[in-house]
């Protein structure tokens, strides 16, 4: 007899999720990019220092927690509390399925696109990144 067990839940969720972070300096915009049940990773123009205390905000959700890392314009943050069952199960629905592909036509693309930067390693949509 054949037992199949159900799918598990994954336990990181890629999204892009546009929010705010607030910090002891202000508030500024972000952009939630991987979410786990411990902690987010965050992209935004000005990182916090290791350790600051911070709130991202999403819609009317409200994350609190400290910088665990930071590299560049991306920072971890260390959730105070495990997120809530159905926070989580929000999160791995609305997760992103995406993957560049081996071997992408990087001449496919139209080369006067002012939204797209093609080069023969990377695809690159403008206006995206600071």
């Amino acid at each position: 007899m054949l037992i199949t067990l159900p799918k598990r839940r994954p336990k990181r969720v890629r999204v892009m999720l546009h929010g705010t972070v607030e910090l002891a300096a202000g508030t500024q915009p972000v952009r939630i990019r991987d979410v786990s049940k411990n902690g987010l990773l965050v992209e935004m123009t000005n990182p916090a220092s290791e350790g600051e205390a911070v709130v991202v905000v999403w819609e009317v959700h409200r994350f609190e927690g400290t910088i665990a890392w930071q590299k560049d314009s991306w920072v971890g943050v260390k959730l105070s509390q495990e997120l809530a069952p159905r926070i989580w199960d929000a999160f791995s629905e609305m997760s992103l399925r995406v993957g560049a592909p081996r071997n992408y036509r990087h001449d496919a693309i139209a080369e006067d696109d002012p939204m797209v930067e093609v080069t023969p390693r990377r695809i690159r949509l403008r206006g995206l990144h600071p």
